[in-house]
């Protein structure tokens, strides 16, 4: 059942410019075997350049339903944890490149939009993969340990899972930024409008779990990572708007306007820089605090 849910996800779509388009619908899921696609909204463009460039980042590996070992209560609860995590990357991966495909056929771009649509599909396999998994893994327990499937409270596996997504989000996001030849202003302004609507969006639905103890500190590290970047668009707007004053001032000769919007860009370029290196350090904080909390049980 939950297969099928998650199949009919994707909907073939005619397009005027590719002749084929998928729509991403929320998906519906019950019991502890969810993929928690609503806390992870269309995210326009967030792995232009590592995410979605190769494939998968993680597939499960099957879990072996002949092993004569078995698992313990920690076990299933380590694999549980493990494999909501993937899947959720996976719907997330998805997602941004549904919002990726439909931007490249509002702009006419063929060759783009075919490619983010086989990005969609690719990653919705990776969902189905992690679907079976699930499934093995249950089969493998048995079933004196259905209950560890759903003992978990629904609404804070779906924020803490959102959270590691978030996570994700910004690695891929940092990664990107460490290769600024290859990003332009329009992209990430595009993608950090995308952030903020998500972010606000999370905030809202999860508001009375923002504080609670367990996920406070890396919640709070997430947030400001996302302020911080949301702050470099900013900058990098005034930036681009300064060269374009300067372009158009610099054949008058010099000038106290050429020399102001001079001024206006360097500042804001090096504000740009600042923010950026202070993001990396955050994520990296997120990405440590994630790992001491979910990896480590």
């Amino acid at each position: 059942m939950i297969r099928q849910r998650e199949k009919q996800a994707i909907q073939p779509q005619a397009s005027p410019i590719t002749g084929r388009r998928f729509r991403l619908h929320r998906v519906q899921r019950e019991g502890a075997l969810v993929a928690h696609a609503v806390v992870v909204t269309v995210l326009t463009g967030f792995a232009l350049v590592v995410g979605l460039a190769t494939g998968s980042s993680a597939i499960a590996q099957p879990v072996s339903t002949t092993s004569p070992e078995t698992l313990t209560d920690a076990q299933v609860r380590a694999e549980l944890r493990r494999l909501h995590s993937v899947r959720t990357d996976c719907l997330a991966q998805a997602q941004q490149a549904l919002a990726l495909q439909r931007a490249a056929n509002g702009g006419g771009r063929l060759t783009e939009a075919e490619a983010y649509g086989k990005t969609v599909t690719e990653k919705m396999v990776c969902v189905d993969h992690v679907n079976q998994d699930l499934q093995r893994l249950q089969t493998r327990a048995g079933p004196g340990k259905v209950g560890l499937f759903v003992a978990e409270d629904q609404f804070h596996q779906e924020y803490r899972q959102g959270l590691l997504a978030q996570v994700g989000i910004l690695q891929r996001v940092i990664a990107e930024l460490n290769d600024p030849g290859a990003l332009t202003y329009e992209t990430f302004a595009q993608q950090m409008d995308a952030l903020r609507r998500q972010t606000e969006t999370f905030k809202n639905r999860y508001i009375r779990l923002l504080k609670e103890a367990e996920t406070q500190e890396l919640a709070q590290t997430v947030f400001q990572a996302n302020d911080v970047l949301l702050g470099s668009a900013q900058n990098w707007r005034d930036q681009v708007r300064a060269e374009r004053d300067i372009a158009a001032l610099t054949p008058n000769g010099p000038t106290a306007q050429l020399s102001g919007a001079t001024a206006t860009r360097d500042a804001a370029q090096k504000q740009r820089v600042e923010q950026w290196e202070t993001a990396r350090q955050l994520v990296q904080q997120a990405t440590t605090l994630a790992a001491a909390r979910y990896q480590s049980h």
